[in-house]
């Protein structure tokens, strides 16, 4: 059976292996910023455990490591390496010989959870929400081909500190396999 466990696992593994990399590269504030976020991943289990047993320690730990993946992020010092004019012919080559196989994962994705359009934050009556004009789904549920995606309203705002004929909402999905 499938715990979320293995997927927090497999993340932290992915995330280390992204660090092990930029610091193969020496860039070293994107070596940290992905080893904290690893070791978040890789020690959920552990902070849980210490919590339940009254034990803060762990969890703040991962705190503070939260607050400097903040200040790493916030410092400028993430940016993307430059690409040189170099590159270009060989990422064209790729291109060309990937072809549209170059989609191909982006159609395994069988769900898709988000929640940045706050439902469109306001709603008008008999317009609508204004944010529909630019999202295709700015709450609830839609498919498209083999991928589900999910929408939720949440909680806060964005811009304008308002929300009119639009409740804010929290979430509770249950996620089942998907029976043949």
């Amino acid at each position: 059976m499938l715990r979320i466990e293995y997927v927090y696992w497999l993340c932290g593994a992915l995330f280390l292996a992204t660090g092990a990399f930029d610091l193969a590269s020496r860039r070293y504030a994107s070596a940290a910023f992905w080893a904290i976020l690893s070791a978040c991943f890789f020690g959920g289990d552990a902070i849980e455990a210490a919590a339940a047993a009254g034990n803060a320690l762990p969890a703040q730990l991962c705190g503070i490591g939260v607050i400097a993946l903040a200040l790493i992020a916030g410092s400028g010092a993430l940016k993307r390496r430059p690409s040189s004019d170099d590159d270009l012919p060989q990422r064209r080559a790729s291109a060309e010989r990937l072809g549209n196989r170059l989609f191909l994962p982006a159609l395994a994705i069988p769900l898709v959870i988000s929640g940045h359009t706050h439902g469109g934050q306001i709603v008008l009556p008999g317009l609508g929400a204004l944010a529909a004009r630019r999202f295709p789904v700015i709450a609830g549920t839609a498919r498209r081909e083999n991928t589900t995606i999910f929408v939720s309203r949440g909680v806060g705002t964005v811009y304008v500190p308002i929300r009119l004929n639009c409740p804010p909402e929290v979430a509770v999905l249950t996620l089942e396999p998907i029976t043949q």
